[in-house]
């Protein structure tokens, strides 16, 4: 298995190919691609713009044609389309074509090529799949024009955000998963997944949704896990103003905190919910939280990253005199 995987590895970094390197290949519709195939995984990007293109909602597009998990290894909720037997043909091939050809999922848009996303990398790589089931080798094309529209500022800036929630994600919940009982595994997961799937209207442009929805997710992965990393493309200065981001950093500030005597007294999070009696939903109970035991500002530097620690400060700070509720 170890030697596989090695191969695997040798393969994908001795052929890697840039958007204007060129490769051989003609799709001759003959529907191969599209059967015997056990997960073609959607990202929320992927449903999104096949529920816009059959004017339907991405709840009713999971209802009808996809199945949904919690992923082993990720621990994050997974969609991916059902397969229909008896040969686990993809439901939306019609007469060997693709009813969704236009706004097809990225797995199968990209095909024959796989999109490969390093950690830190600004942009992905693509790699020819060996041993093609299917098609023709009697055209030459580069790796931009076969993507066409997934080359569009929206398709890379979507792509690129969405890498980096995962990421974040799956980071976080390696750690965070043994230690949460069962019910909070269910209930995190299934916001996470309203959060990341269904809270889209598919006439209003994705990207400014997934900020908002990942905005929601950050909130609920810092009330439920106690976690304070937010995504890299998600900057400060972009998280919302005034109170709701005065909220925001009174919520990380009491995750970490939370996080800090967890470890110490190996407590779990409700547990500490429990002691102090603050509700993360509740802005007065978290500024009442912080004026009785982290108003130091020593405290709050050594808690806080050094841009969430300037904001406390202008906020929290700046004017002890000023009322939150009358600024």
């Amino acid at each position: 298995m170890a030697g596989e995987f090695r191969k695997d590895i040798d393969y994908i970094m001795s052929h890697k190919m840039g958007l204007d390197d060129t490769f051989r290949f003609r799709c001759k519709a003959c529907g191969k691609c599209c059967k015997n195939r056990e997960d073609v995984l959607l990202t929320p990007y992927d449903l999104f713009r096949i529920a816009r293109y059959l004017g339907r909602t991405p709840s009713e597009i999971i209802n009808q044609y996809c199945d949904t998990y919690i992923g082993p290894d990720s621990h994050l909720p997974v969609v991916r389309i059902r397969p229909v037997p008896p040969d686990n043909s993809c439901p939306f091939l019609r007469n060997k074509k693709c009813i969704v050809h236009q706004d097809k999922p990225m797995v199968c848009a990209v095909y024959p090529l796989a999109r490969i996303a390093q950690p830190g990398e600004p942009a992905p790589f693509y790699v020819l799949q060996p041993g093609n089931p299917c098609g023709g080798t009697d055209r030459t094309v580069t790796v931009r024009q076969w993507l066409g529209h997934l080359c569009s500022e929206e398709g890379e800036q979507t792509g690129m955000m969405w890498g980096e929630l995962l990421a974040l994600f799956v980071r976080a919940l390696h750690f965070l998963w043994p230690q949460m009982p069962d019910e909070q595994k269910e209930s995190f997961c299934s916001s996470l997944f309203v959060f990341l799937y269904l809270k889209y209207d598919v006439k209003e442009p994705f990207a400014p949704q997934l900020k908002a929805n990942a905005m929601g997710a950050v909130i609920l992965w810092q009330k439920e896990l106690s976690f304070s990393e937010v995504p890299a493309w998600f900057p400060i200065e972009e998280l919302p103003t005034g109170e709701r981001q005065q909220h925001l950093l009174l919520l990380k500030a009491y995750g970490l905190y939370k996080r800090d005597w967890c470890a110490a007294r190996g407590l779990r999070p409700e547990q500490i919910d429990e002691e102090t009696g603050v509700d993360g939903n509740c802005y007065a109970c978290l500024e009442e939280f912080q004026d009785s035991e982290y108003r130091d500002a020593s405290y709050m530097e050594a808690l806080l990253e050094p841009g969430d620690f300037l904001l406390w400060k202008q906020y929290f700070q700046a004017d002890r005199s000023c009322c939150h509720k009358s600024c």
